[in-house]
């Protein structure tokens, strides 16, 4: 399910509807950023639940709020202060919560959860977009955090996979930066990136269609950076300070930035680095993404 919030007033229906039909086993995973509405979303749900809202806050020092309704308890987790490296499930007792009885869980952060594995009936959530501007929010239901959706692109073949598990789904065929060999080194040298990456943001009104943001530069393409001489040590601190954070990926740097995967069409090699597909193609490719969804870029 696709929906648009104007207003935080929607915002919070939205979450009274998936309050409505919230059972015990559920698992709600929320992926958004900094200030995108997963607290208000989950007011929504409490208030559902016939729980006052006044009294439900964001965990973000606590780790775990504990919501006793009169339908069923609710554990609100967020994930935001999990160190990285660390276990996210262990640092939460995630496993102890999810076998609680007459239980539903409401995780924010959940992308950092990583491969966890999770039993229960999942609900993804993912909110896009911050300030003032309309929130993008789409619904999936169905499967564990560890079994859910990745992309991986095979940039030889121009071909992007959707697997589940190690099954592929879907494919599509791809176009890619006008200099398709090798990995991106800096702004302007034609070339889509390779290894790891995520989806951080998805943009309903991209010029190409739609859009899915991936997470370059990351960490590595930093290192690489102060290792050629294409940035200096101090701009390596801040990407990499920024991308811990997780509050933005840098998109303004001399290594490059704004890898989008965009409609636009798949006829021969065209983009500034990004990865496009038919636009067509685009809408069912941009409903099966959500924010954390895990990106392999090969050569």
């Amino acid at each position: 399910m696709n929906r648009t919030s104007a207003t935080p007033e929607e915002t919070f229906e939205l979450g009274r509807e998936l309050g409505e039909s919230l059972r015990a086993g559920d698992v709600v995973l929320l992926y958004g950023g900094l200030g995108a509405g997963k607290t208000l979303l989950t007011k929504g749900v409490l208030d559902a639940l016939e729980y006052d809202v006044d009294e439900v806050t964001s965990p973000s020092f606590t780790l775990v709020n504990l919501y006793k309704t009169p339908k069923l308890n609710v554990y609100h987790i967020d994930l935001w202060r999990i160190e990285e490296g660390h276990d996210a499930v262990t640092s939460v007792g995630l496993d102890e919560i999810l076998e609680a009885e007459n239980s539903a869980v409401i995780i924010e952060w959940a992308e950092r959860l990583g491969d966890a594995k999770l039993p229960g009936n999942i609900v993804k959530v993912a909110i896009d977009g911050d300030g003032e501007e309309p929130r993008s929010i789409t619904v999936s239901k169905g499967g564990g955090s560890g079994d859910d959706l990745r992309m991986v692109i095979q940039k030889a073949e121009r071909r992007l996979d959707l697997l589940r598990a190690e099954t592929i789904v879907r494919s599509f065929n791809i176009a890619l930066g006008f200099e398709p060999v090798g990995d991106k080194i800096r702004e302007g040298d034609g070339k889509t990136p390779e290894g790891e990456f995520f989806i951080f943001a998805r943009n309903p009104e991209s010029r190409h269609e739609l859009s899915l943001a991936i997470s370059y530069p990351d960490v590595g393409a930093a290192r690489r950076g102060v290792q050629n001489g294409v940035i200096d040590q101090e701009t390596h601190d801040q990407i990499v300070n920024d991308i811990q954070a997780k509050q933005w990926i840098p998109q303004e740097t001399p290594l490059g930035g704004r890898i989008y995967i965009h409609g636009g069409g798949c006829d021969g090699d065209w983009t500034d680095g990004c990865i496009a597909v038919r636009s067509d193609e685009m809408r069912e490719l941009y409903e099966a993404a959500f924010t954390g969804m895990k990106v392999i870029i090969q050569p």
